[in-house]
């Protein structure tokens, strides 16, 4: 049997859901010198900010986990949102430096499309969760500052956890 029969061609990755946009295929004679520069420059900022952006962003969850005057609703909510930037920056980032190398070593498109797909629903989901995320803390502030009085009663602990998962749940159906 044909082993190319066994990995899945760039083909099966042209329709993707939600995409909207649909993208040139890479071949090594689009790098360009300029293009060159620009791509040795992204992949050296994307290898120095990962490490920070998952160490940083767990000290935010342990600083919330740790220290009991941190535990609010609003800290809860920063701290879910640092949990999905760990997530960016562990899964995405890599994906993506990934990408550039490859790009970056002339490959031809066949052999690094599953990296390039993967890397383009990883950004799309955490972006996606990030936003909802942002969203949710901006309706809770709003609560708090609209509704002071009632505001223990609408923002409880039990929409905050049913919530929060509600916006993680997109990963899933991604």
């Amino acid at each position: 049997m044909n082993s190319s029969s066994h990995s899945p061609s760039c083909s099966q990755f042209a329709s993707v859901p939600f995409s909207g946009v649909s993208h040139l295929k890479w071949r090594p004679n689009f790098l360009t010198s300029e293009l060159f520069v620009v791509l040795i420059s992204v992949t050296m900022v994307n290898l120095l900010v990962t490490p920070l952006t998952i160490f940083l962003n767990v000290l935010v969850i342990l600083a919330v986990k740790a220290t009991p005057q941190l535990r609010n609703k609003y800290n809860v909510l920063l701290a879910c949102l640092a949990g999905t930037d760990v997530m960016t920056g562990a899964l995405g980032q890599p994906f993506l430096i990934a990408e550039l190398i490859y790009r970056l070593t002339g490959s031809p498109a066949s052999e690094f499309c599953i990296i390039s797909h993967t890397a383009r629903s990883l950004s799309r989901a955490s972006a996606l969760i990030s936003l909802q995320h942002l969203a949710l803390i901006s309706i809770e502030r709003y609560i708090s500052i609209k509704f002071p009085f009632k505001y223990d009663n609408i923002v409880n602990k039990r929409r905050l956890i049913v919530s929060s998962p509600g916006s993680l749940s997109d990963l899933i159906t991604m």
